[in-house]
């Protein structure tokens, strides 16, 4: 008895159509290979050139360094009133004297180094 086959059956053809049908897949299916392996290369090119981080930074001089910041009494006052006011919240200033170094001569009643005084009043009972 004889049963229909299920499997796909392709018409038959000569021996030499067969060998270029074929050839022509075989050749698809390099093109595809390396057209496929040349976007990963070119991806992979582009990826690695895109990156963030330079080399190596560009060299800059060295700024010239000055000598320390000359600032006036009420700047000094105001900078280490705050400090104080963070050791005691109820600290009182009694003195403030600047200091003669060798980088400020004074003008203008800027020096280099402040010294401030802060005491707090004991409680009263």
């Amino acid at each position: 008895m004889k049963t229909a086959s299920l499997a796909h059956k392709e018409p038959t053809a000569s021996s030499a159509e067969m060998s270029g049908t074929e050839t022509k897949r075989v050749w698809r299916g390099i093109l595809y290979q390396y057209s496929c392996a040349a976007l990963v290369v070119t991806l992979l090119a582009l990826f690695s050139a895109c990156s963030s981080e330079s080399g190596k930074p560009a060299e800059t001089e060295k700024p010239e360094s000055k000598g320390p910041e000359l600032i006036t009494g009420r700047s000094a006052f105001q900078k280490v009133y705050i400090a104080a006011r963070g050791w005691k919240p109820d600290a009182k200033p009694y003195r403030l004297e600047s200091t003669a170094t060798s980088d400020g001569n004074g003008h203008d009643g800027k020096w280099a180094v402040w010294r401030g005084s802060f005491a707090r009043q004991p409680n009263d009972r």
